[in-house]
């Protein structure tokens, strides 16, 4: 179960990591819930648990993460395990040089550049013309958490919003268990600003280059042709530059 997973991760997670390099993990939600809620996966696939058992009939964030995950491989249902889990050993989370991985901590720079047919709330024809913005953020090791960037509104345009803004940079420590999420609102004055659209990124699928993210909606349903047009860096990041 998931609250056992998580106990043993915190006692014992150098064990745990060691012993997932020999052994088949599965980790499912707790048999007494009665809600089809799901729990975050990525601290578990973090400690190298091979199944980790979500409802797939929730579409709510954890099962953007997954789909992402497995999308790496033609959603096949098999993912190669991380190069620090198949040798066991441990990113340690109070570490914050990460240094079982040294040399692999990544800078992404992300430029946002145009939106095309972002549409109204839940997809509909009718209502007033959005005023779409974009926010990012990171999710992963607990690290890379914190990251996240807002963009400002465009008014009155969901056709061809234009933003052009200076690029966004997240600093990755552990890009092999870093998903970007993006999420684009309709900027509201008065109420709750709603979901336009939504996509989930693994790190290790990112590409360079100028590039088209095809939003899905919140049932991670296909939105096409919405879709946000970016432009993608990556580099290596030195170590001193980067913050606390």
């Amino acid at each position: 179960m998931t609250t056992k997973s998580e106990g043993f991760a915190k006692a014992n997670d150098e064990k745990y990591v060691k012993f997932t390099k020999n052994h088949l993990v599965r980790t499912y939600p707790k048999g007494t819930r009665t809600a089809s809620s799901n729990y975050n996966p990525i601290p578990h696939w973090i400690m190298g648990s091979q199944l980790v058992a979500l409802n797939y009939q929730t579409p709510d964030k954890p099962m953007l993460l997954n789909e992402a995950l497995f999308a790496m491989n033609g959603k096949c249902g098999y993912v190669l395990k991380s190069d620090y889990l198949r040798k066991g050993q441990l990113n340690d989370t109070n570490d914050r040089s990460l240094t079982t991985n040294a040399g692999k901590i990544k800078s992404l720079s992300i430029k946002l550049l145009s939106g095309q047919h972002i549409p109204k709330p839940g997809n509909s024809q009718d209502g007033e013309v959005v005023d779409p913005y974009v926010k990012f953020r990171v999710y992963g090791h607990p690290l890379d958490n914190n990251w996240k960037s807002t963009t400002a509104p465009v008014k009155n345009n969901g056709f061809n919003p234009v933003w052009n803004e200076s690029p966004i940079e997240f600093i990755i420590r552990c890009p092999e268990m870093a998903f970007i999420y993006i999420a684009v609102k309709d900027h509201s004055a008065t109420g709750k600003d709603v979901l336009l659209g939504q996509y989930m990124l693994a790190f290790p699928a990112i590409m360079e280059g100028y590039r088209t993210i095809y939003l899905v909606d919140s049932d991670h349903q296909s939105l096409s042709p919405a879709s946000l047009l970016v432009h993608i860096a990556i580099k290596d990041a030195a170590n001193e530059s980067i913050p606390e």
